[in-house]
């Protein structure tokens, strides 16, 4: 990328053992050749002639290579010392103590010299206070265009995402750049001691749960209490981005907010890791954390970081540890089965059972039973076989019961019928309402507006259910439409399925400037339904979408009089990949309007999801047929950007876009706009661009502006609409 090349995980044939464990004190020596005009790291190694030679015992030698390295170097606490490598010069703040115009900082770039800088020296102040046998080294970290992991490992040498920081710089932020850091160079102080107390096959999960310890020790150090990303910004769970982060997120970097317990491996490239895969240090500890009492993990926490023998040899005798570490990759869901509740003397007794289905997994399982004068009783069922009962006593009677009230439990959505944790309760909370559907575009040249805001109301974790509230507003109307809408199907992701049958009910006011209408009041009722395979809305690189939709209506015309119409329509999208930067994107929708309709309601070729070239009061008819062709493609120097607009959203990638389409209506009756024909036909031409950026350098988002222009066109048109129409709006055309 940018021509830059790591290579950070095993690039060559290394060595494993009968249990598929890497031998981590296995000879290794390579030579790779280096263009002459770029610099190479690689731990122990060196360049002679052009060629990089290493020679070190470990799993294998990372290598990484750019036209320039740019180098700072820290002294840290205790000896310490950390070295960053980047291919770009890193900006870093002036100190406490600069001056004038000295202490200016710089708005449009992140500290990251100096975040790196701090996090190293609380990882070495909290390496001092447990008292870990570790001692003091340089922290090596290279900078790499890694785009799934923000801060890994590798022998030698701490791999970091070029877009470390690279978020909006409030705390509470930073703080999740922070434990992947902390996290990663925990594992590196402690990487050569692990290797001397711990089995090959071993290696990577013990390294890495000691790093967990000491990561959570080192965050209880300096705030207290460990905050996920849900307490942060559940709050503002009314906003479809948040909503989106909170249930299905599609963020890059996703385990780095929220990966607090089962942190999936899915990029996981070592051979020791994909032969055998293994839990990560979290889903460990939290697993220990309930099985073991108090004095258990903590005893065992001690001798974890004592470093004396193995995490297996320390372990207390209740621990689990086959079962936790191969947890990792397994597919568990919990649920709910039968509830019986009986009222006895002094209180009720309630009878719960709980259920497992998917794999065989054995661990204990919290079930926390809530009566109507808000008590709450906790019972643990020890998770042996797929089937466990539980009884309560209570002084009121049952409102609520919750498997796994913490939510320390992994389960899986390829088991589940909707989303795992639907049917862990009887009850399910009603979310805040949702911003499901916000839009706000232009067409600069025809001079209006169109404008979309849909609020929903959905229960926590239903994927069937929804009632919402949509406002629009348009050159031929501006209403609302109150539904009620059904998710059928398989799943699409954790937040929605690919099916939907809605039915509701609308009031829109018919613009009066319209063509030839002269405006009133419509009543509608509307059924539609359809699916959506496409899950990455504001860049779908594959996937198809159907919908179809009958409306019904009756208008109070402003000069008195009534009438009454019936809509049907149809409309298709099928999105086809073609490499890893292009999609070709095909379009197609039919509707026919039957009854007595103004203009405002008679299907035309221009409007949003229509032909771009053509405006919305612009050859309407009884019915309408329209299909476009767009490309989507990205320059590889346009692909992967890093344009800091103050930190309020990162611009990485530039597409680009041209399109044709075409188009007919058609007419049953004498109209002025017919000109003596049954048919009008209309076709186009056009390009724009699409700015994908990331809001605060976490959620995506998108600027789409196009430019499009009518080919066909009748003459009395031609003659005073603009030749070409521009659109800007906040999501793809189509």
């Amino acid at each position: 990328i940018g021509q830059r090349f790591t290579l950070t995980g095993p690039w060559y044939p290394i060595v494993v053992d009968e249990n598929g464990g890497t031998r981590h004190a296995a000879p290794q020596s390579i030579e790779l050749t280096i263009p002459d005009d770029y610099e190479a790291v690689a731990p122990a190694g060196e360049i002679v002639d052009g060629v990089l030679r290493a020679e070190v015992e470990d799993t294998f030698v990372p290598v990484a290579a750019s036209p320039r390295f740019h180098v700072r170097e820290a002294e840290l606490p205790r000896g310490f010392r950390v070295r960053i490598r980047s291919h770009r010069a890193l900006y870093e703040a002036p100190p406490p103590e600069a001056q004038g115009t000295e202490a200016i900082r710089d708005l449009v770039r992140a500290d990251v010299v100096g975040e790196i800088v701090q996090v190293a020296k609380d990882v070495v102040e909290t390496l001092a206070l447990s008292e870990i046998p570790a001692p003091a080294r340089t922290f090596e970290i290279v900078l790499v265009p890694s785009r799934t992991e923000m801060a890994a490992n590798a022998p030698g040498l701490v791999v970091v995402s070029d877009r470390l920081y690279e978020v909006f710089p409030l705390r509470q932020i930073l703080v999740f750049h922070h434990r992947a850091l902390r996290r990663a160079l925990f594992r590196d102080a402690i990487a050569a001691r692990v290797n001397e107390v711990e089995q090959p096959i071993d290696r990577d999960w013990t390294e890495d749960l000691r790093a967990v310890v000491l990561s959570d020790l080192d965050e209880v150090r300096r705030q207290g209490r460990v905050q996920t990303a849900q307490e942060l910004i559940g709050w503002a769970g009314f906003h479809p981005a948040v909503d989106q982060l909170l249930y299905a997120p599609q963020v890059a970097f996703v385990d780095v907010f929220f990966g607090t317990v089962d942190e999936p491996d899915p990029f996981r490239d070592a051979p020791g890791r994909s032969r055998v895969p293994t839990s990560r240090g979290r889903r460990i500890l939290e697993s220990a954390r309930d099985v073991l009492s108090e004095d258990e993990l903590r005893d065992w926490s001690r001798a974890l970081l004592a470093l004396d023998e193995s995490a297996r040899a320390a372990a207390p005798e209740s621990a689990r540890l086959d079962t936790w570490i191969t947890a990792q990759g397994t597919a568990v869901n919990y649920r709910l089965g039968e509830i019986q509740s009986e009222e006895r003397e002094g209180g009720y007794r309630h009878r719960v059972v709980v259920h497992r289905d998917g794999d065989p997994r054995e661990e204990p399982v919290e079930v926390r039973l809530t009566d109507d004068e808000g008590n709450s009783v906790v019972e643990t069922w020890d998770g042996a076989g797929n089937r466990g009962e539980l009884v309560f006593e209570t002084e009121g009677d049952l409102r609520e019961v919750q498997i796994d009230p913490r939510s320390r439990l992994v389960q899986s959505a390829r088991v589940a019928d909707g989303h795992p944790r639907r049917d862990d309760t009887n009850r399910l909370p009603w979310r805040p309402p949702l911003l499901q559907g916000f839009n706000l575009a232009t067409s600069a040249t025809e001079g209006t507006f169109i404008g979309l805001l849909d609020f929903a109301l959905r229960r926590r974790y239903d994927l069937e259910n929804s009632v919402s509230l949509r406002l629009t507003t348009g050159p031929r109307s501006t209403g609302g439409l109150l539904r009620y809408g059904r998710g059928i199907g398989r799943k699409r992701d954790t937040n929605a399925r690919i099916g939907f049958v809605s039915a509701g009910l609308g009031l829109d006011r018919l613009r009066s400037d319209f063509g030839e209408s002269e405006g009133g009041w419509r009543t509608s009722a509307l059924v539609s339904g359809g699916y959506s395979t496409q899950r990455y809305f504001l860049d779908p690189r594959h996937g198809s979408i159907l919908t179809g939709s009958l409306r019904g209506s009756v208008v109070f015309r402003d000069d008195g009089t009534r009438s009454y119409t019936l809509a049907p329509a149809v409309r298709g999208n099928l999105t086809l990949p073609i490499g890893l930067r292009a999609a070709t994107v095909l379009v197609g929708g039919a509707s026919w309007i039957f009854g007595d309709p103004l203009s405002n309601e008679r299907p035309g070729l221009g409007g949003r999801f229509l032909l771009r070239g053509y405006q919305s009061d612009e050859a309407v008819g009884r019915g309408r047929v329209y299909a476009v062709i767009e490309q989507r493609f990205t320059p590889t120097f346009l692909s992967d950007l890093n344009w800091n607009l103050f930190h309020l959203a990162w611009v990485r990638e530039i597409q680009l876009a041209v399109f044709a389409g075409a188009g007919a209506v058609f007419f049953e009756e004498d109209r002025a706009d017919r000109q003596g024909r049954d048919v009008i036909v209309g076709a186009e031409v056009g390009g724009g661009i699409r700015v994908h950026f990331e809001y605060g350098g976490i959620q995506p988002g998108v600027l789409a502006l196009d430019l499009s222009a009518p080919l066909i066109r009748r003459s009395f048109d031609r003659s005073f609409r603009p030749p070409v129409t521009f659109i800007l709006g906040f999501e793809q055309y189509f």
